[in-house]
């Protein structure tokens, strides 16, 4: 599943803009749709592509998935002691650097175009638009993303059998053992969850409100999009999730850091922890 098989769900660009304001009425135009709504990412280079970080790894990072995530659990089992689903323990590994099978997003354009502007100096940066259906939405608690994010419990060997079964209902499903660990994983979260995993939806991405007790999900009006099942050809994705892109060029990007910093935009706003407020500081005083 590397990540440069997914050209073809790379976001449509619309346009270039050079200032805040512009980037702000292209958002707009694409704000219209009653049944969708908005998030978005930035990337410092255009060439980037979407990916949620497990995807972008090698081939034996992927593979080993099922036990990376324990290995970080094992090793600093304090830290997980609150959360309650593989989603939480997935949004904290996240943060502390280790590559998962979630995506951050924002609903706040202008912190997806601050991090448009913030790297890269040389090359085009994007903001990146997703337009999501609403039923796509689900929030930390939900069952379906409790099976998607789950997945990263089970072994590569696992999740291909889940991929390549010809199994058409979800009784002959549930029958195949990769199906009956996954159930396992989710009742030790959902003791209650009745046994109705649809194999289609596995495939299915989501966008996932988190809890707000983390500083910098709540500074950067922070969200995740949540993958499941053989990223680089689902369909679902660019059936449920349109995605755009507005290129910014290089020669941009200073201007709309100071647009930016001037409405209150920066390091040491989005990035709550103290080192990262003082770098803030001594850059403001240069």
């Amino acid at each position: 599943m590397p990540s440069n098989n997914k050209q073809k769900n790379r976001p449509r660009e619309i346009g270039l803009v050079d200032s805040v304001s512009d980037a702000l009425i292209r958002v707009q135009k694409l704000s219209d749709e009653s049944d969708t709504f908005s998030c978005y990412r930035g990337h410092g280079s255009i060439s980037w592509t979407a990916t949620p970080s497990i995807f972008r790894q090698s081939q034996r990072i992927l593979s080993s998935e099922y036990t990376i995530v324990r290995d970080l659990v094992s090793r600093y089992p304090d830290h997980f002691l609150h959360d309650n689903t593989m989603f939480d323990r997935l949004v904290r590994m996240q943060h502390f650097g280790l590559p998962t099978r979630l995506m951050d997003v924002t609903s706040n354009p202008l912190v997806g175009l601050y991090f448009a502007v913030t790297e890269c100096e040389n090359e085009d940066g994007s903001l990146i638009i997703y337009r999501i259906s609403a039923d796509r939405k689900k929030y930390y608690d939900s069952d379906s993303v409790s099976c998607v994010c789950n997945l990263a419990n089970l072994k590569m060997s696992e999740k291909e059998i889940l991929e390549n079964t010809t199994a058409s209902n979800i009784s002959d499903f549930h029958k195949l053992h990769p199906t009956d660990r996954l159930l396992q994983f989710i009742r030790e979260e959902k003791p209650h969850f009745q046994a109705r995993i649809k194999k289609d939806d596995l495939f299915r991405p989501y966008y996932v409100v988190a809890k707000q007790n983390n500083a910098r999900i709540i500074a950067q009006s922070g969200a995740f999009l949540a993958f499941g099942l053989k990223l680089e050809d689902s369909s679902a994705f660019s059936k449920e999730i349109s995605s755009y892109s507005i290129r910014i060029p290089k020669n941009a990007k200073k201007k709309i850091r100071n647009e930016l910093r001037a409405i209150g935009i920066d390091a040491g706003t989005l990035f709550p922890e103290i080192d990262r407020a003082a770098a803030q500081i001594v850059e403001n005083y240069k």
